[in-house]
């Protein structure tokens, strides 16, 4: 990571970009974080608020070939929505970050 070039990317994927809740504050924080290491990271989303819309695009315009880099997929999973289906869908490999109280048994 030395000499300013990315060491990589991680896209984000969410479904709602929500001004003040928990998952998006966490999801900016971590674009924050990996940006400060040089790791570039965009977020999509399949719904925001208007206020948020500037913070990322809509899932549906993901396009990993216009990247001079490949990026892996994070997937703040929290609810269900048609971006995981979308994610699904696709080949890449996807992690998950799971925003969620899992039951005991």
């Amino acid at each position: 990571m030395s000499g300013g070039r990315a060491a990589g990317a991680i896209d984000q994927f969410v479904a709602a970009l929500t001004y003040g809740d928990a998952v998006g504050n966490h999801v900016l924080a971590l674009r924050n974080l990996f940006t400060s290491r040089s790791v570039d990271s965009a977020i999509f989303f399949g719904s925001c608020n208007p206020v948020m819309e500037s913070e990322g695009a809509l899932f549906t315009e993901y396009d990993p070939i216009s990247r001079t880099q490949p990026a892996a997929i994070l997937y703040h999973l929290s609810i269900g929505s048609p971006v995981a289906d979308f994610l699904l869908s696709r080949h890449e490999d996807v992690m998950i970050d799971y925003h969620d109280m899992t039951p005991a048994e």
